[in-house]
């Protein structure tokens, strides 16, 4: 297979040919203010398409998206622009209606669509008989590829508006992405095979070594933060606090979210009680999962710019950890052993 390899990640885009070097340009965002974080979503599919073009000889694409962010379309074919999952302007209102359905795998948060799309419109911001279709980052990538709004499961169950049993559950009568629980083809664009995109997290736990993956609590740090643990079990969100996000191979990834990651340490790392507090972050979500003995360090720049801050947190633990590397990308290359066409 020559497949092409594509990461949208808040900062940059990353993509490689096989298993050549890794490229990037940077994530067109438009506003990034808080607490507002907006991207024009055409310009977005514009640079996908654009990395595409640069390999007519591929046969497939493979795709690992930041998740929680969305677009939505009016019933007179507006686009508006691409909602990031940093956005914040739903921050402290509560909706009683805006908890996610059960077994979504995700919960109740200001940076959720179901919580955004809900606030835009009992602010005023947007008119609810106006709206017609909501996609997330992957879902609008293949729709502009392929014509299709789809995308996996990992990537759709973000918003918020799915349960893992099959059903949806839309905001005032949404069109929902299509989604699909195996890495399946959803069309070609020119004569490449685009596949369902995955959420990027799940992308780069899945790049780890299985037994890495199987045994330990993986810290992500990106520019958000997670830890997460890989189980066979779902477990509704309330019964336990943090999200059951799916995975792979009818597997589950156990994930406490909003941690401490590098945009927060970046701004933070300076002060005398970063470090305390950050552990602090750390035990408290360890505390939640089940309990794993080590501690598998997925640091990324994290560990590159803050490697000092980040040993002096993970010292505080008093649990044993290891650096290790994982990637989105390493991810989507691993998961095509499971495609058969």
């Amino acid at each position: 297979m020559k497949a092409v390899f594509i990461d949208i990640g808040s900062t940059y885009i990353k993509y490689r040919f096989n298993r050549g070097n890794i490229e990037k340009i940077p994530f067109p965002m438009r506003r990034a203010r808080q607490p507002f974080f907006e991207a024009d979503a055409e310009e977005i599919s514009a640079a996908v398409q654009g990395i595409l073009n640069k390999f007519p000889f591929a046969d497939a694409a493979f795709f690992s998206v930041q998740m929680h962010g969305y677009v939505l379309r009016k019933k007179n074919g507006k686009l508006l622009h691409y909602v990031s999952w940093r956005d914040r302007r739903a921050e402290g209102v509560s909706f009683s209606d805006a908890a996610p359905p059960p077994r979504s795998g995700t919960s109740l948060k200001a940076n959720s669509p179901r919580v955004s799309v809900l606030y835009r419109v009992f602010t005023g911001e947007l008119r609810a008989e106006e709206l017609d279709e909501i996609f997330t980052l992957g879902s609008f990538i293949v729709w502009r590829l392929t014509g299709l709004n789809a995308t996996h499961i990992t990537d759709a169950a973000p918003l918020g508006m799915y349960d893992l049993a099959g059903g949806s559950h839309p905001v005032f009568g949404l069109k929902l992405p299509q989604t699909a629980e195996t890495v399946r083809c959803f069309g070609k664009y020119k004569n490449i095979r685009i596949y369902a995109p995955v959420g990027d997290v799940q992308a780069a736990i899945y790049s780890l070594p299985a037994d890495l993956r199987e045994n330990s609590a993986v810290l992500n740090l990106g520019t958000a933060a997670q830890i997460c643990v890989v189980g066979g079990g779902y477990i509704e969100f309330g019964k336990a606090l943090y999200e059951c996000r799916p995975f792979f191979q009818g597997q589950y990834l156990y994930t406490a979210t909003g941690l401490n990651g590098g945009d927060w340490i970046g701004r933070n790392a300076f002060r005398a009680e970063a470090v305390r507090e950050t552990a602090e972050n750390y035990r408290a979500a360890l505390g939640t999962l089940p309990r794993k003995d080590g501690i598998a360090v997925v640091g990324g720049g994290v560990a590159e710019y803050h490697g000092e801050f980040l040993r002096q947190t993970l010292e505080r633990l008093q649990k044993p950890y290891i650096f290790t590397k994982a990637s989105a990308l390493g991810g989507l290359l691993k998961l095509t052993e499971t495609i058969h066409e």
